[in-house]
């Protein structure tokens, strides 16, 4: 069985520096691990950014699940 971490909004209340940075880490602790990583973000770049797959959601039903970004961008 595989770690899972699930993140919240984690780095919401970083400035944008700070946020970059976390985000660089957090890319390169999943390269070495590849744990699964449930990142729950409203911010679209910070999506593109980490995410390997996207879930959106609406009124809390599913409504795409994607691995592709060009297909998640036309959304």
């Amino acid at each position: 069985m595989g770690i899972v971490g699930l993140e919240e909004e984690p780095f919401w209340a970083g400035d944008e520096i700070t946020r970059g940075r976390l985000q660089d880490e957090l890319q390169r602790i999943y390269a070495q691990t590849h744990i699964t990583i449930l990142f729950v973000t409203n911010d679209i770049s910070e999506t593109l950014k980490l995410g390997t797959k996207v879930l959106v959601m609406d009124q809390g039903k599913i409504q795409l699940v994607e691995r592709n970004r060009r297909t998640y961008v036309r959304v």
